[in-house]
């Protein structure tokens, strides 16, 4: 939870529908870096991925790894949510995270 955001209203009511990640510095030469997306309302922590993004080892991003899942229970979003991005497992020498949320109106 070194990473997060506010959901803007503008967002109100919409869902979550894509996640990816990718690396800016240095890939993972052992270990596959894994990346959840906490959504935080109310105080309420959620998961909102079922499966969470992954990145091979030796590569950039997640799309050519198995694909993250969003939790269709916790997909939604709502003004003031807190997002945040947890890193499950770092990989070794992996740098620089970057990280893709799409949103789309329901």
């Amino acid at each position: 939870a070194k990473a997060g955001f506010m959901i803007p209203t503008k967002l109100n009511g919409w869902n979550l529908i894509r996640a990816h990640a990718g690396l800016l510095a240095a890939q993972s030469s052992s270990g596959t870096p894994t990346v959840q997306v906490r959504r935080v309302r109310s105080e309420t922590p959620v998961d909102m991925l079922s499966t969470s993004i992954t990145i091979d080892v030796n590569e950039w991003t997640s799309h050519t790894a198995a694909s993250a899942v969003v939790d269709g229970s916790n997909d939604d979003v709502a003004t003031g949510d807190l997002i945040y991005i947890d890193v499950d497992v770092a990989g070794t020498g992996a740098k620089g995270l970057i990280i893709v949320l799409e949103f789309q109106a329901p």
